[in-house]
């Protein structure tokens, strides 16, 4: 199973854009910069979702997410965001 070492992260600077925060059935993902990587990480570590995204909005069903803390990094690796579930 995937893991992300969370030494290595830093907030992002606004580069993307999600809401609702926090969200129970949909969470969308607003990013100006196509064929980006999306990556969705629980708050071990553990790869739970990813994707790339081809349009300037994704809208991600959350109906298989348990409620928690999830990790959202959009391109680069450095980067995340932090979205209650």
């Amino acid at each position: 199973m995937a893991r992300l070492r969370a030494t290595n992260l830093k907030p992002t600077k606004e580069t993307f854009i999600f809401y609702p925060n926090p969200a129970s059935n949909y969470l969308t993902i607003e990013n100006p910069n196509l064929q980006t990587r999306l990556i969705i990480c629980n708050i071990i570590g553990e790869l739970i979702f990813e994707t790339v995204i081809d349009k300037n909005s994704l809208q991600i069903d959350l109906g298989n997410f348990l409620p928690g803390i999830y990790i959202i990094r959009v391109g680069d690796s450095e980067s995340y965001k932090l979205v209650k579930l």
